[in-house]
């Protein structure tokens, strides 16, 4: 739970019993925001597929059976390579649990976001994005808004270069 959940819709109205139900898991307060738009934090639920409904009034809510998804906890278990260049466009593997197949994955260099790809339920792979000097925390997200917090680093230092060599010929 605890994903902010932007609904939109008609004719919500800024009140107090102003409410979002999702399936069986009981109704939370909604945030109005405008009268076609509302936030609402889901609840902690068990993976699946429910219904999202609204109420201005805490009893009479929609029957528009709009779908919210939510799934388990996603989970970085570690990355490789844990460094790259700082001009960026490094593979990085991400290795975690409940990684799903989702129309945004993403990968977070510190406050940088790129696309990630899905490689299995226990991979993802990200390019990193160029970046200053120094280590930042990478995160990965199944829906845009909500980040693992693993705390895995990965750290951007200058690529190396090759001045000369001796003896050239061996």
């Amino acid at each position: 739970g605890g994903t902010k959940v932007t609904v939109v819709g008609m004719n919500f109205v800024d009140s107090a019993a102003l409410r979002c139900r999702f399936g069986d898991a009981g109704s939370v307060t909604a945030r109005w925001v405008s009268p076609s738009k509302l936030e609402c934090d889901s609840p902690a639920q068990m993976p699946g597929c429910v219904a999202v409904e609204v109420t201005n009034n805490e009893a009479d809510f929609t029957t528009h059976d709009v779908r919210f998804t939510s799934a388990a906890a996603l989970g970085i278990t570690s990355i490789s390579p844990s460094s790259g260049p700082l001009e960026g466009g490094t593979a990085v593997s991400v290795f975690g649990t409940d990684f799903v197949f989702a129309g945004e994955l993403l990968c977070r260099f510190g406050l940088s976001t790129v696309v990630a790809t899905y490689v299995s339920k226990n991979e993802l792979r990200c390019v990193s994005p160029a970046q200053s000097e120094g280590s930042v925390a990478v995160e990965v997200s199944a829906n845009g808004v909500d980040f693992t917090t693993s705390g895995s680093m990965f750290t951007f230092m200058p690529a190396p270069s090759v001045l000369s060599l001796s003896p050239s010929v061996g």
